[in-house]
């Protein structure tokens, strides 16, 4: 399954899940509803969630590097989480390094998030 499927995949099932317990909740017909109103809402009510997700994760790129400091050993899990809290990748490539990179050398297959772990950290530990 590609990145863009999974992700389509998530949204179904998340917008269905998430409609279904908003009509429970609040009943009615979402089109006979104010919908710009109680979009003001949500929009107020993401940017929070949103603030506190970046807080944690800086949190978690800021554990990774004291951990990589600490270490005798580099431990590469401590570094594969430092790179992708920094670079959104394991081994930490820029953007300009994944745009001039061939597609498949950069690709991971997507199953569920463990075996992508696992399979990033074997790839990555196999090319060190």
């Amino acid at each position: 399954m590609t990145h863009t499927a999974e992700i389509v995949k998530w949204l179904k099932i998340a917008v269905n899940t998430k409609y279904s317990a908003g009509q429970k909740e609040h009943g009615g017909n979402l089109l006979h509803k104010p919908a710009l109103e109680h979009m003001g809402e949500e929009i107020i009510d993401l940017l929070p969630y949103y603030h506190t997700h970046a807080v944690h994760w800086e949190m978690v790129g800021q554990i990774a590097e004291m951990g990589i400091a600490e270490e005798d050993v580099q431990c590469p899990y401590l570094i594969a989480i430092r790179n992708i809290v920094r670079s959104g990748n394991v081994k930490g490539h820029t953007e300009e390094e994944l745009a001039r990179a061939p597609d498949e050398e950069m690709s991971v297959k997507h199953v569920n998030a463990k075996e992508i772990a696992r399979e990033i950290m074997e790839q990555w530990l196999n090319n060190e």
